[in-house]
């Protein structure tokens, strides 16, 4: 009995035993933890704040502000004022162009019985029946009121030929007429239309009645056209719509002449008469 006593006593004490060491152990363990804790605390700091610099900038020159009150306000550049080029001749062109009106009737043309008006026209009846020749005699043709007073000029007129096929028919526009001898004979030239022929520039004088300088084919029909005479210098040129037909060198006449229109044989209509310095 004593024996059995003494192992479980025993057994008991050496429970005891390990249950003080586990606590020693464990306050061991904690107090080492404290310790390392308390180390680690000692050696750790929050991090310091890094101090941002303050910058100030100071304007060597004026501020922006002061520098633009300061300039001085650009100057308006004065628009470049274009002077026209001088157009040659434009200062006598008022008083020497000529543009007929035929609104209130002849308007101070002169010429053979043929010629007439109607309100905005001249026309011809054709009646003269006369050849080409008898311009030498102004016998077929008519004449404005105004003369040119350069020897280059253009004469423009827009023509209907009324009945263009009948034999002998003819209508030019007469460019430097001027007389001579006692003044019942005159030369100058001649630009335009004749039957059988085309389109002609011509030349007449006492002696020499009419002669073609150059000619080339042409047939107006009964249309409008728009026939343009220009003399300058020495050179006659013949435009049709705009389109030069034909152009003639001619050294006999060189004065500012007069200008008129001829026509014989056949009907015409003419709507518009200029002249007009080159």
């Amino acid at each position: 009995m004593t024996s059995e006593t003494s192992t479980t006593d025993t057994a008991g004490a050496r429970r005891k035993v390990n249950w003080a060491a586990g606590v020693t152990a464990f306050a061991a363990l904690l107090s080492a933890t404290a310790a390392m804790l308390t180390a680690a605390a000692g050696v750790w700091r929050p991090p310091v704040p890094i101090p941002v610099p303050r910058v100030s900038i100071t304007w060597v020159g004026p501020s922006p502000v002061a520098a633009q009150q300061a300039q001085p306000a650009a100057s308006a550049t004065p628009a470049a004022v274009l002077s026209p080029s001088p157009t040659p001749s434009a200062a006598g062109r008022a008083s020497t162009t000529y543009h007929a009106d035929w609104s209130s009737g002849m308007d101070g043309w002169v010429g053979v019985a043929q010629w007439k008006t109607i309100p905005g026209a001249l026309i011809s009846d054709g009646s003269s029946r006369l050849p080409q020749f008898q311009a030498t005699r102004g016998a077929n043709s008519v004449q404005p009121p105004q003369q040119p007073s350069a020897s280059d000029y253009a004469v423009e007129a827009r023509i209907q030929i009324v009945d263009p096929t009948v034999s002998g028919c003819y209508v030019d526009l007469q460019v430097r007429v001027e007389t001579e001898g006692d003044g019942t004979w005159r030369h100058g030239y001649t630009l335009g239309f004749a039957q059988g022929v085309g389109a002609v520039v011509g030349r007449f004088a006492q002696a020499g009645g009419w002669t073609s300088i150059k000619q080339t084919s042409f047939s107006p029909g009964s249309d409008w056209h728009t026939y343009r005479a220009e003399v300058k210098q020495n050179q006659l040129t013949l435009k049709i719509d705009g389109s030069t037909v034909l152009v003639a060198t001619d050294n006999n006449y060189l004065g500012p002449g007069q200008v008129g229109i001829q026509n014989s044989y056949c009907q015409v209509q003419v709507s518009g008469f200029d002249v007009t310095p080159l």
